[in-house]
Protein backbone atom coordinates (compact mmCIF):
# COMPACT_ATOMS: atom_id res chain seq x y z
CA UNK A 1 0.00 0.00 0.00
CA UNK A 2 1.16 3.49 -0.64
CA UNK A 3 -0.71 6.75 0.77
CA UNK A 4 0.56 10.00 -1.57
CA UNK A 5 0.87 13.14 0.67
CA UNK A 6 2.43 16.82 0.49
CA UNK A 7 -0.01 17.43 -2.85
CA UNK A 8 2.45 19.37 -5.62
CA UNK A 9 0.63 23.14 -6.14
CA UNK A 10 -0.11 24.04 -9.66
CA UNK A 11 1.79 26.89 -10.36
CA UNK A 12 4.70 25.22 -9.46
CA UNK A 13 4.15 22.05 -11.74
CA UNK A 14 3.34 24.45 -14.58
CA UNK A 15 6.92 26.14 -13.31
CA UNK A 16 8.87 23.25 -13.01
CA UNK A 17 7.27 20.55 -14.63
CA UNK A 18 5.89 17.17 -13.10
CA UNK A 19 9.25 15.46 -13.40
CA UNK A 20 9.74 13.07 -10.57
CA UNK A 21 5.95 13.81 -8.98
CA UNK A 22 3.88 10.86 -7.95
CA UNK A 23 0.63 10.75 -9.60
CA UNK A 24 -2.30 9.74 -8.30
CA UNK A 25 -5.41 10.48 -10.42
CA UNK A 26 -5.58 14.21 -11.54
CA UNK A 27 -3.24 15.23 -8.85
CA UNK A 28 0.95 14.77 -8.58
CA UNK A 29 2.52 14.66 -4.78
CA UNK A 30 6.21 15.27 -3.28
CA UNK A 31 6.09 12.71 -0.61
CA UNK A 32 4.60 9.09 0.26
CA UNK A 33 4.22 5.95 2.74
CA UNK A 34 4.80 2.30 1.76
CA UNK A 35 3.72 0.02 4.21
CA UNK A 36 3.56 -4.07 3.37
CA UNK A 37 4.79 -3.66 -0.24
CA UNK A 38 8.48 -2.46 0.43
CA UNK A 39 11.36 -4.68 1.44
CA UNK A 40 10.55 -4.94 5.02
CA UNK A 41 6.87 -5.95 4.61
CA UNK A 42 4.04 -5.83 7.34
CA UNK A 43 7.37 -5.11 10.04
CA UNK A 44 7.97 -1.48 8.40
CA UNK A 45 6.51 1.27 6.67
CA UNK A 46 9.19 3.48 4.25
CA UNK A 47 8.76 7.14 3.83
CA UNK A 48 10.29 8.41 0.83
CA UNK A 49 10.21 11.64 -1.82
CA UNK A 50 10.40 12.69 -5.01
CA UNK A 51 13.68 12.72 -5.10
CA UNK A 52 14.55 9.33 -4.32
CA UNK A 53 15.20 9.45 -0.71
CA UNK A 54 13.26 7.40 1.65
CA UNK A 55 13.95 6.21 5.57
CA UNK A 56 12.83 2.83 6.45
CA UNK A 57 10.73 2.64 9.85
CA UNK A 58 9.85 -0.38 12.11
CA UNK A 59 6.27 -0.02 12.81
CA UNK A 60 6.58 -0.16 16.39
CA UNK A 61 8.04 3.10 16.42
CA UNK A 62 5.63 4.71 14.54
CA UNK A 63 4.00 6.44 17.50
CA UNK A 64 7.33 8.06 18.25
CA UNK A 65 7.28 9.88 14.66
CA UNK A 66 4.18 10.93 15.32
CA UNK A 67 5.64 12.61 18.85
CA UNK A 68 8.32 13.61 17.13
CA UNK A 69 7.08 15.58 14.51
CA UNK A 70 4.50 16.90 16.57
CA UNK A 71 6.62 18.49 18.60
CA UNK A 72 8.88 19.84 15.80
CA UNK A 73 5.56 21.15 14.69
CA UNK A 74 5.30 23.05 18.25
CA UNK A 75 8.26 24.12 17.69
CA UNK A 76 7.83 26.22 14.16
CA UNK A 77 4.76 27.69 15.15
CA UNK A 78 6.60 29.22 18.38
CA UNK A 79 9.29 30.53 16.10
CA UNK A 80 6.53 31.65 13.25
CA UNK A 81 4.69 33.53 16.16
CA UNK A 82 8.09 35.11 17.36
CA UNK A 83 8.53 36.18 13.99
CA UNK A 84 5.30 38.04 14.13
CA UNK A 85 6.00 39.22 17.71
CA UNK A 86 9.39 40.80 16.51
CA UNK A 87 7.22 42.27 13.24
CA UNK A 88 4.51 44.36 15.38
CA UNK A 89 7.12 45.43 17.60
CA UNK A 90 9.46 46.56 14.86
CA UNK A 91 6.28 48.26 13.28
CA UNK A 92 4.63 49.86 16.34
CA UNK A 93 5.75 52.25 18.92
CA UNK A 94 3.57 51.60 21.52
CA UNK A 95 3.80 53.50 25.18
CA UNK A 96 2.82 50.97 28.08
CA UNK A 97 3.62 52.31 31.55
CA UNK A 98 2.92 50.63 34.71
CA UNK A 99 -0.08 52.27 36.88
CA UNK A 100 0.83 54.04 40.42
CA UNK A 101 -2.51 53.53 41.99
CA UNK A 102 -3.67 50.11 40.55
CA UNK A 103 -0.41 48.27 40.18
CA UNK A 104 -1.54 47.45 36.40
CA UNK A 105 -0.49 47.31 33.08
CA UNK A 106 -2.47 50.39 30.60
CA UNK A 107 -1.29 51.52 26.99
CA UNK A 108 -1.33 55.26 27.01
CA UNK A 109 -1.90 55.96 23.48
CA UNK A 110 -4.97 53.82 23.50
CA UNK A 111 -6.01 56.06 27.05
CA UNK A 112 -4.92 59.08 24.43
CA UNK A 113 -7.39 58.09 21.77
CA UNK A 114 -10.43 57.95 23.62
Amino acid sequence: MIIYFSKADPADLQMFGSEGTFQAGDAFYYNGVEFGTNPGGMDEVRIFDSCGRSVPLCVEQIGELIEALQHCRRMCDRIEQAREDEVTAESHREFVVFGENDNSWFDVRAADEE
